[in-house]
């Protein structure tokens, strides 16, 4: 697994249920490309009209803080 660092923004977001935060924080570990060092959870467990299934959507960056990719964990 990853040794990225993940955060949330918001910062609070699922701040009062410690479990499914660590659920998140450990399928976007496993998902991280190539070239990233960080992750950003920018919207939590939802579906969208481009994708049906529950999923999170994640930033993911480079060293120079740059966005490499936006991917939705499922």
């Amino acid at each position: 697994m990853s040794s990225i660092t993940v955060s949330f923004d918001p910062v609070d977001m699922y701040i009062n249920k410690p479990t499914i935060k660590a659920d998140i924080v450990r399928r976007v570990k496993a998902a991280v490309p190539v070239g990233a060092v960080s992750a950003v959870v920018v919207n939590g467990w939802h579906t969208s009209r481009s994708d049906k299934r529950n999923h999170c959507t994640v930033d993911y960056k480079n060293s120079s803080g740059q966005k490499i990719l936006r991917d939705h964990i499922v």
